[in-house]
C-alpha cells in the first residue's frame, strides 16, 4: 500500500529533497512511480494526441528513423556481446527516470498569457528599428527564463500533486482512497526523481572517482647516527607526508586535482548562475521580507521588529538572538516538514499576477518566459535606478575629494573624518559597536522610510551626503568647467583691448533680458536648424533667452527667458530609420513648455546653453 513507498525521511514528506540515502522500495508491493497516464491532465490529452498525429504527417522520415532505431536497439540488446558475460539479457531498471515533459506548463487555476514570440506586423512597419531591438531583448529574457530561471521542480509537478490530493479527498470508498493515496505517494517519488535529474543532467558535466589514501608514511627513527641536518630534513618530510595523508583520508572531497583553475565556457557559467538563483531562493524571500519591514507595509509588524531590534541592541543580545533564531528555525523544520498546504500557497501565488513575487522563479511563473522581464522592469526599475545613481554619485564624489577638485569641500570632509578618527581612538569598543548598531537601526527603520515617503529629500537621508557635503560629481565639475570657459570667452569679447575689430558675437547681438552674471546686453550663443511640430525653423540661443523662428522669418514664434526656464530635457523621438534628436524646454511654475526636434548637434547646443547661460544647473536625470 501507500505506506510501503512512503520512505522520504523525517523532514521531507516527499515535497522537499528527502534525507540522504533514502530511496524508493525495489521489491515493494506497489510500483514506486505512477504510470504515464496519471501524470497527464485531461485538458492536455487531446492536444498531445493531435500533436503526435501532426508530427507523424509532417515529418514521416523522422518517425521512420525512430522505428529503425528501436529495431536496432532491440537487436543490439538481444545479441551476444563479445567479451561480456551477463546472467541474462534483461537491462537494469532506469534510475530516477525523467519526469514527463508535458506537465511542466500545467496551471492550477490561471493560465499565463504569453506574449507573442513574433512582433506585430503593424508595429514592425511603423517602427522597424525600435521593434527589432525590443524583440531581441525579449528573446534574451526568454532564453534566460528557460535556461536559468527554472526551479528544480517545475510548477506543473506541484499542480499535479495538488490535483491528486483533491482526488484523495473526493474518493467515495476506502479502497478508492487508498488507491488515490498510493498514486499521490508515487507522484511524490516522481518529484524526488525531478530533483535528481535537475542536479545530474543540468549541472554535472564531468565526474571523477575519489581514490582512497595510500599507506601512511613511515615515521623516521627518534635516535640514530644521522647528522642533525639530515634528521631535521627527514622529520620535515615526514610531517608533509603525514599532513597529505590525513587530508586525502578525511578531506578528499574538497581537494581539487586540477593544477590551476580552468576557464569556464558559456554553459558552465550559465549552470553556476542557475544554481545560485535557485539555491538563493530563501535569501531572496528574506530580502523581500526585510523590504516590507523597511517600507512599513505592515506598520504593526514593522513597529514590533523595530522595538525588538533596539531592545536587543540595548541589552547586548543581538548576536545571541540571531544565533538562537537559526537554531530554532532549523529545529522547527525538523519537527514541522513542508506540507501540501504550503505547496498550494506557492502555486496560488505563482499563478496570481497581482501578487508580489517573493523570488525570481516565482516571478517567471507568474508572467511567463516572455513577460517577466517587463514586469521586473516595472517593479524594480525605479529603486534600482536611484540606487545606481546614488552609488555612482558616491564614487564620483570620493574620487573628486581624493583628487582635490574642490579644495574647500575636501578640507571640510577631512575635518569630519579627523573627528571620527578621534572618536574611534578614544571611545571603547563596546560603545563604537553600539553606536554602529543604533545607526544601522535608525537608517533601516526610519531614514529609509522617510526617503521613500518624501522622495524629494531622499538624498538627505543618506549619512554619506552629510560627510561629502556639496562635494562635486563629474557632472558638476563638467558644468563648472563649461561655465568657466564661457565667462572667459565673454570677458574677452567685452575687453576692447583684446581685439581692434568687433567679434561676430558683438555684431549679432539680439535684444533680450540681461543675464544676472553679465551686466551688458545679451550675446548670441548660436543659431541652429530644427523644427517644432513638423514646422522647420531656427533655434536662437542667447546668454539670456532661447527663441524659435520659422524659416524665412525674423520674428520668433516664442521666446523663453532663462528666468522662466526650469529644466532642459534631451529627447529622442523614434522614426523609421533612426531617432530624431531634440530638446524640451520646461517652463517654471507650470508655465508653457516648448519642444524642438531635428537638432543634429543637440549635445553641442545643450552644452552651449548650459555654459553661456551662467545659471546654477544640476543633473536631474
Amino acid at each position: 500500500m501507500a505506506d510501503t513507498v512512503d520512505k522520504f525521511g523525517t523532514i521531507s514528506d516527499g515535497l522537499d529533497r528527502a534525507q540522504i540515502h533514502e530511496s524508493p522500495p525495489v521489491n515493494g508491493v506497489t510500483n514506486a512511480r505512477p504510470p504515464p497516464e496519471t501524470t497527464h491532465h485531461e485538458k492536455h490529452r487531446f492536444r498531445r494526441s493531435v500533436g503526435e498525429k501532426l508530427s507523424t504527417l509532417i515529418h514521416p522520415r523522422r518517425n521512420l528513423d525512430r522505428i529503425k532505431n528501436s529495431l536496432h536497439d532491440g537487436h543490439t540488446n538481444s545479441a551476444d556481446q563479445p567479451g561480456v558475460q551477463v546472467d541474462n539479457d534483461i537491462p537494469a531498471p532506469i534510475l530516477a527516470p525523467n519526469p514527463p515533459s508535458d506537465t511542466k506548463a500545467m496551471r492550477l487555476n490561471h493560465e499565463v498569457d504569453e506574449e507573442p514570440s513574433i512582433p506585430p506586423i503593424k508595429k514592425l512597419v511603423r517602427e522597424p528599428v525600435v521593434t527589432v531591438k525590443k524583440f531581441v531583448a525579449d528573446q534574451s529574457g526568454t532564453e534566460f527564463a528557460e535556461n536559468v530561471g527554472k526551479s528544480a521542480v517545475s510548477h506543473g509537478a506541484s499542480v499535479n500533486i495538488l490535483r491528486q490530493e483533491q482526488k484523495v479527498e473526493e474518493a467515495s470508498t476506502e479502497d478508492q482512497a487508498l488507491a488515490e493515496m498510493e498514486t499521490l505517494v508515487q507522484l511524490k517519488q516522481l518529484r524526488q526523481d525531478e530533483f535528481v535529474r535537475w542536479s545530474v543532467d543540468r549541472h554535472v558535466r564531468k565526474i571523477g572517482i575519489m581514490q582512497g589514501p595510500g599507506p601512511p608514511p613511515q615515521r623516521p627513527p627518534l635516535y640514530g647516527n644521522q647528522k642533525v641536518g639530515s634528521s631535521q630534513a627527514q622529520w620535515g618530510n615526514y610531517g608533509k607526508l603525514l599532513l597529505q595523508y590525513w587530508l586525502e583520508k578525511y578531506a578528499q572531497h574538497y581537494l581539487d586535482k586540477a593544477p590551476q583553475m580552468k576557464e569556464p565556457d558559456h554553459a558552465l557559467l550559465e549552470s553556476s548562475f542557475e544554481r545560485m538563483v535557485v539555491a538563493s531562493t530563501p535569501l531572496q524571500i528574506l530580502f523581500m521580507e526585510a523590504r516590507d519591514i523597511c517600507h512599513w507595509e505592515d506598520p504593526t509588524k514593522s513597529a514590533a521588529y523595530m522595538a525588538v531590534y533596539f531592545f536587543l541592541v540595548f541589552y547586548n543580545q543581538l548576536a545571541s538572538a540571531a544565533i538562537l533564531y537559526v537554531l530554532i528555525s532549523t529545529l522547527y523544520k525538523r519537527w514541522q516538514p513542508s506540507n501540501l498546504a504550503e505547496v498550494r500557497t506557492r502555486v496560488m501565488i505563482g499563478e496570481d499576477k497581482e501578487a508580489t513575487a517573493r523570488h525570481l522563479t516565482e516571478l517567471i511563473t507568474q508572467h511567463g518566459s516572455r513577460g517577466w522581464v517587463d514586469r521586473a522592469i516595472d517593479e524594480a526599475a525605479a529603486p534600482l535606478f536611484y540606487l545606481c545613481e546614488h552609488v555612482a554619485d558616491t564614487f564620483e564624489m570620493l574620487q573628486n575629494a581624493y583628487e582635490w577638485r574642490d579644495p574647500i569641500r575636501t578640507t571640510t570632509s577631512l575635518c569630519i573624518l579627523f573627528g571620527a578618527l578621534v572618536l574611534v581612538a578614544v571611545a571603547p569598543t563596546w560603545l563604537l559597536v553600539k553606536l554602529f548598531l543604533y545607526s544601522a537601526g535608525v537608517m533601516f527603520f526610519i531614514l529609509t522610510q522617510l526617503g521613500r515617503k518624501f522622495p524629494r529629500y531622499r538624498l538627505l537621508t543618506s549619512p554619506f551626503t552629510w560627510v561629502m557635503w556639496k562635494m562635486p560629481t563629474h557632472v558638476d565639475w563638467a558644468i563648472a568647467r563649461l561655465q568657466a570657459e564661457a565667462r572667459q570667452q565673454l570677458s574677452q569679447n567685452e575687453d576692447p583691448s583684446s581685439s581692434h575689430e568687433p567679434r561676430a558675437h558683438n555684431r549679432n547681438q539680439l535684444s533680450g533680458i540681461n543675464n544676472h552674471n553679465q551686466p551688458t546686453e545679451p550675446q548670441l550663443i548660436g543659431i541652429y536648424t530644427c523644427k517644432e511640430n513638423g514646422t522647420p525653423g531656427r533655434l536662437l540661443a542667447t546668454t539670456s533667452s532661447i527663441s524659435f523662428a520659422v524659416r524665412g522669418s525674423r520674428d520668433p514664434i516664442w521666446r523663453m527667458p532663462f528666468s522662466e526656464l526650469e529644466a532642459i530635457h534631451k529627447i529622442a523621438e523614434p522614426s523609421r530609420t533612426k531617432a530624431e534628436l531634440g530638446l524640451l524646454f520646461v517652463g517654471r511654475h507650470d508655465g508653457p513648455s516648448h519642444q524642438v526636434a531635428g537638432l543634429e548637434k543637440r549635445d553641442e547646443v545643450f552644452s552651449q546653453i548650459v555654459g553661456y547661460s551662467g545659471l546654477a544647473w544640476k543633473r536631474i536625470g
